[in-house]
């Protein structure tokens, strides 16, 4: 049953768009996430409670805690009725993925069933890629986008506006498949790193993985190309030492080569990448919290103003998260980085390093929370209730 919801879910965005450009008929997959979102808490729970070890039934515990904290925070800041509405839109758009990660627990890895996941997860990973591709070449190649922008313009003008850069160069921004750019990335980097790393065996795993970056490479996400590389040096420094300090030298002469010999545009998209938004986000790390502190003492804390994304905007979403769940909800978020640290056992590794690329992702824009990306934002949430019930402290085995 999830992963049939979840199917349906991945499907959404491609089928509304072909019905679209093929019919005029419009319907907003957004509309249907929200719902099947609703379903998916509705599962973890009957999941959860026939077989829940004591541990999980105490972190769930402190995970409604932490929800009822979320809708007062936001019944203080917008009034009773209105702010028990938006605490829970809050709860369904920023832990959706935490119920998923209890399902799958429950679904895949109690039951011994981790692989079926995994290889779902990879083959999701690269059907995107390829539609990617696909998509790349028809409306941004060929220029036949008449159907993506007529699509936009009623689904999202904001987000037209953003990616139509007609006026500039004549071309769409390549939306990629959920049709907002950035958010294409995130499950081909996951099935990325779950084959570079060889949790499972698959026939044709290097052509797999040229695939999945050739899609990255021609999404333009800036965003997108640190995470990959920052991740695949994260992994080849833990299989070869030698392999990944010769893979940053190659990375680095690269571009040094690229601002020296290839053209301004290009050059300059390398410079940006290393200092602008690393500047960025140092400036919005660094600065908003401390204006948050200072002026919203309390939604620092306990977050609740969803308004404050105009009128303290930021570009690093991980300070963005504060806004809506606090610093209670924000640690909850991390809390899985603290048992991987001590529980480094192999059979976690994946976990530890998917939750790794998921915390790198919330620096730009929340990726995660797009469709079924969250499945993929669950993945590492199964390795950490895995490894919450085996706790020992200092275990290395």
């Amino acid at each position: 049953m999830v992963l049939g919801l979840m199917t349906i879910e991945l499907l959404l965005p491609l089928l509304s768009l072909l019905v679209f450009i093929y019919t005029g008929k419009f319907f907003n997959p957004y509309g249907l996430y929200f719902y099947i979102s609703i379903l998916l808490m509705l599962v973890a729970l009957s999941c959860m409670y026939p077989a829940m070890e004591r541990v999980i039934f105490y972190h769930f515990i402190l995970f409604c805690l932490v929800q009822v904290v979320c809708v007062v925070a936001h019944m203080i800041a917008l009034g009773p009725a209105g702010g028990a509405f938006e605490g829970l839109r809050t709860i369904s758009s920023f832990y959706t993925y935490w119920y998923l990660g209890y399902v799958c627990y429950f679904v895949f890895y109690r039951t011994g069933k981790m692989d079926v996941l995994l290889r779902w997860i990879v083959n999701v990973g690269l059907f995107i890629a390829v539609v990617n591709i696909i998509h790349f070449y028809f409306n941004t190649v060929l220029g036949n986008y008449r159907g993506v922008r007529d699509y936009l313009s009623i689904m999202n003008k904001d987000l037209l506006e953003y990616l139509d850069t007609v006026e500039v160069n004549g071309f769409l921004r390549h939306a990629g498949y959920f049709l907002d750019t950035h958010s294409q990335f995130y499950i081909p980097g996951t099935a990325f790193l779950i084959l570079l790393t060889g949790k499972i065996k698959v026939k044709f795993r290097n052509l797999e993985i040229t695939i999945i970056l050739i899609s990255v490479a021609i999404s333009g996400i800036k965003t997108a190309y640190l995470i990959i590389l920052v991740m695949w040096f994260v992994v080849l420094i833990r299989q070869n030492v030698k392999a990944a300090f010769g893979f940053a030298l190659a990375l680095f002469l690269c571009s040094v080569a690229a601002v020296v010999f290839l053209t301004d545009e290009v050059a300059n998209l390398f410079v940006v990448m290393f200092t602008h938004d690393m500047d960025i986000l140092i400036e919005h790390i660094t600065h908003n919290p401390l204006v948050l502190m200072d002026k919203y003492t309390l939604v620092f804390f306990i977050g609740g103003n969803p308004n404050l994304v105009q009128d303290l905007y930021s570009e690093v979403y991980l300070i963005t998260t504060l806004y809506f769940i606090g610093i209670v909800g924000l640690l909850f978020y991390i809390s899985p980085l603290f048992v991987f640290w001590v529980n480094r056992k192999e059979k976690y590794y994946l976990g530890s390093i998917l939750f790794l690329y998921f915390l790198l992702s919330l620096g730009h824009y929340p990726v995660y929370k797009v469709g079924v990306n969250n499945l993929a934002a669950a993945l590492p949430l199964v390795y950490f209730f895995a490894a919450l019930t085996d706790f020992k402290s200092g275990s290395n085995s």
